[in-house]
């Protein structure tokens, strides 16, 4: 229900607030459909087969929407972060998203060209458009802006205007919500928990309870905390421009 609200992304946020030195500069990259790479052989196929208007289809690469994809992918690019961190590169991946860090713009040039030409080599298509292989201070990664010179992180301004959106249109129609839509209101506070920390949860307690008290996802809420719910809505509607700030370290 909640949008990249996993370990793993959480882990690589992590990784990487923790590993960002002063003035380091930073890169990203992003591989073009990146299941695509991966071969299904032969004799597999068949069971990731579907019929679709009387005509049997099998998938050749590996599918999207199937529940162990992500493992299965991130497990294949496993031995390139190794490689790349044995010759001492500070890189996390994410599926198909990279984010690599260097103490200063030369090393990060080198280092860039070096994961760019490895990925290259191991056969994998990079999203040219997507990806940033020239050192900066600030860029996007994860729907969070990465900011090594200020040490800040911030969720983009599109997820924030999303979710102030969303909030105006549940306010409107408030109490006569659906459990959907105040799910999906909710799935978008808490995922940027990365940032704005655990007020993500704390700030939303009382919309999840009425979530869980639901009878139906598409039927009005039951009313099971209407005051309590209406207050949370007003305080992100009210407060997440003002706390969209993380600083994940000190300036000297």
């Amino acid at each position: 229900m909640y949008h990249r609200n996993n370990r793993s992304a959480r882990q690589n946020t992590e990784f990487v607030t923790k590993s960002i030195e002063d003035l380091v500069q930073i890169v990203r990259f992003d591989l073009k459909s990146g299941y695509f790479h991966l071969d299904i052989c032969s004799q597999q196929q068949t069971f990731l087969g579907f019929q679709w208007e009387g005509q049997f289809y099998c998938y050749t690469v590996l599918a999207f929407g199937i529940t162990t994809g992500p493992y299965i992918f991130t497990k294949c690019l496993r031995p390139l972060v190794k490689f790349w961190r044995e010759n001492g590169i500070k890189i996390v991946l994410y599926l198909d998203d990279g984010f690599g860090m260097s103490p200063d713009e030369n090393t990060c040039n080198e280092q860039s060209s070096f994961v760019k030409r490895s990925l290259i080599d191991a056969g994998f298509l990079i999203n040219e458009e997507k990806s940033v292989f020239k050192p900066v201070t600030e860029l996007e990664w994860l729907g969070i802006v990465w900011n090594s010179k200020e040490y800040k992180l911030s969720i983009t301004q599109r997820r924030v205007d999303d979710l102030i959106s969303s909030l105006n249109v549940i306010l409107a129609k408030f109490p006569y919500v659906t459990a959907r839509s105040l799910a999906q209101v909710v799935g978008r506070i808490i995922s940027m928990t990365p940032v704005i920390g655990n007020v993500a949860r704390i700030m939303s307690k009382f919309c999840y309870m009425e979530i869980e008290s639901r009878i139906g996802w598409d039927i009005p809420i039951t009313g099971y905390k209407p005051v309590e719910v209406l207050s949370e809505l007003k305080f992100w509607l009210e407060n997440v421009t003002m706390i969209n700030y993380r600083k994940f370290r000190s300036l000297q």
